[in-house]
């Protein structure tokens, strides 16, 4: 059984020119458009992203995108 305090993450990741960087793959929401949607759901940035996907990431900056292009 995996112990997550005495084993780390699950998956490693970096963040990079403002970016979540996976190693399984390309980054899916910036780091702006993460505090945007937790600011849009009145949570904080620690609460709301632990609860997230990387489907969930993918979307927010969809939405992300198309709120700065209408803005």
């Amino acid at each position: 059984m995996r112990n997550k305090l005495h084993d780390g993450p699950t998956e490693a990741f970096e963040i990079l020119n403002g970016r979540i960087n996976r190693q399984s793959g390309r980054p899916k929401a910036s780091l702006a458009a993460l505090q945007w949607a937790a600011d849009r759901a009145n949570m904080s940035y620690g609460i709301f992203t632990q609860r997230l996907t990387q489907d969930d990431e993918a979307r927010i900056q969809e939405e992300y995108n198309e709120w700065r292009n209408v803005n």
